[in-house]
């Protein structure tokens, strides 16, 4: 019996050695992983210290430049931009000038400063430009859907300009600045059909004529002129049902502004875009 008890206690013991040395190995390993996580988060942590200078050092860039040139303010008059600003600190024969493009343009041109510091004002012919923005949509109440016309062609009328110091102890630029020289408008109209006839829902178009034109193959059904008036306006109209597309031309006088189209056979088109 004796030599049983012995024999427990030495397996016992062999089995305690055996699981401390797999304990020892296991911690080791995982000390090994921990050291490596720890290295490669001091790395990444190193490189976030660089990118947050970086980007510290760049801010400071844009706000010494914002600093430098105060109170910039545009005018436009007569096909002309008068721009103004205040300078922080102007050196003696330090030269100012202006430089500026419409966008799109690769030539900068040079518009002299006048002034003698702090405030400078430099003047340069711009290319007055109609900016209309048009939204003409259409709601069925068939289920029906909306359609969105963008204003054809891009976005004109928007000059690029920077201001430029320049003595011997190098140059100073900030910007560029961008404006408009025209003001943008923003027409929105709505074809809303209810209860078989149709409510014109116009928002935007003080000043302007708006044509309608209902058509099938080519040919006008019915017309439709609208004036525009200060704020909102809602006509009733009856569209012929075999009306296929409505067309809306935009009118200043006798300028005509932008021609838009929209289907008004809204189920026919959704079918026809399933299939």
């Amino acid at each position: 019996m004796r030599d049983r008890y012995v024999l427990v206690l030495v397996l016992l013991l062999i089995a305690s050695l055996f699981l401390n040395q797999l304990t020892y190995r296991a911690l080791g390993e995982t000390r090994e992983r921990l050291e490596a996580r720890l290295s490669s988060l001091e790395h990444n942590l190193s490189i976030v210290k660089t990118d947050v200078t970086s980007l510290h050092s760049r801010v400071s860039e844009l706000k010494e430049a914002a600093d430098w040139v105060r109170d910039l303010h545009v005018n436009i008059e007569d096909s002309q931009a008068t721009i103004s600003w205040f300078l922080s600190s102007v050196q003696q024969g330090q030269r100012v000038y202006l430089l500026y493009r419409k966008r799109g343009e690769v030539e900068w041109q040079e518009a002299s400063a006048v002034g003698s510091g702090p405030e400078f004002v430099a003047r340069f012919p711009v290319e007055m430009e109609r900016k209309l923005d048009v939204f003409f949509g259409v709601v069925r109440e068939e289920g029906g859907a909306k359609r969105e016309l963008a204003p054809e062609g891009p976005a004109g009328g928007i000059y690029e300009y920077v201001i430029v110091a320049e003595s011997g102890e190098g140059k100073q630029v900030a910007g560029p600045y961008t404006f408009m020289a025209a003001p943008q408008r923003r027409l929105k109209v709505h074809l809303e059909e209810r209860g078989g006839h149709c409510l014109v829902i116009v928002n935007g178009a003080e000043g302007l004529t708006l044509v309608f034109r209902a058509t099938a193959d080519g040919a006008v059904l019915d017309e439709l002129t609208l004036e525009g008036e200060e704020g909102s306006l809602t006509y009733g109209w009856w569209i012929p049902a075999e009306t296929e597309t409505v067309l809306l031309t935009v009118k200043s006088g006798s300028e005509v502004l932008g021609e838009y189209s929209v289907p008004w056979q809204v189920s026919r088109q959704l079918d026809g875009d399933d299939r």
